[in-house]
């Protein structure tokens, strides 16, 4: 075996472990999957959970930070610098990359179900995280809020404002079954999250220009 193929053979180990885990942790949660259940399901022996993370708490926030970086090129390295477009195509563009990642079709299941025990339960590693990746994507999108009112960065307003914004795409991929529930017929698919950015693209100009009144923002576009 080459060193190619022992890469390929380690890294196909660790990914193995590592989306058994997010299963297991997504299903019971930190406490109640156990490592043993979690190399059963991985087909591996408990050394080797060992050797790829060290611990189980290791284990659990490469699983978390897993959910928090699918896709995340899309949020954290755009194609443009915001700098360089109109605030309003930045939001749009920011708007679009959350939903598609949230609603992409490839994503496992289990990202879903971890995102949301976190979110009740917070633990030690979404701080960690919340440091290192959502709070860049929090001041990008604060940012963009801060231009199109023209508001000072201080301003208390921006970070209800930006809060408003990520609520209505959370809504979306997070109610996704509820809503049919509520309005038979109902149907949200990935094909459908171009025209859903668009509208909350929309609602959420015409908030900030009754929220700006002072922002000089084209009216009509």
């Amino acid at each position: 075996m080459n060193e190619s193929e022992v890469h390929d053979t380690t890294h196909g180990t660790r990914d193995r472990i590592l989306q058994a885990a997010g299963q297991l942790f997504a299903e019971k949660g930190f406490h109640a999957a156990g490592v043993r259940e979690i190399s059963k399901r991985a087909r591996v022996n408990i050394a080797a959970v060992n050797y790829h993370f060290g611990s189980k708490e290791q284990l659990y926030e490469a699983a978390l930070r897993q959910v928090f970086l699918h896709r995340g090129d899309l949020l954290d390295a755009p194609a443009e610098p915001d700098s360089e477009l109109p605030p309003e195509e930045c939001l749009r563009r920011y708007v679009s990359a959350f939903l598609e990642i949230g609603l992409d079709p490839a994503r496992p299941a289990w990202h879903r179900a971890l995102h949301g025990r976190e979110m009740l339960e917070p633990s030690p590693a979404l701080r960690r995280i919340a440091q290192e990746i959502i709070r860049k994507r929090f001041s990008r999108l604060r940012e963009i809020v801060r231009r199109i009112g023209r508001a000072a960065p201080d301003d208390p307003r921006l970070d209800y404002c930006t809060i408003s914004v990520l609520s209505q795409c959370i809504f979306y991929f997070r109610g996704q079954f509820v809503m049919p529930l509520l309005r038979p017929g109902w149907r949200l698919e990935p094909e459908t999250a171009g025209r859903i950015a668009e509208h909350i693209t929309a609602f959420s100009l015409g908030a900030l220009r009754g929220l700006f009144p002072e922002s000089p923002v084209d009216r009509e576009s």
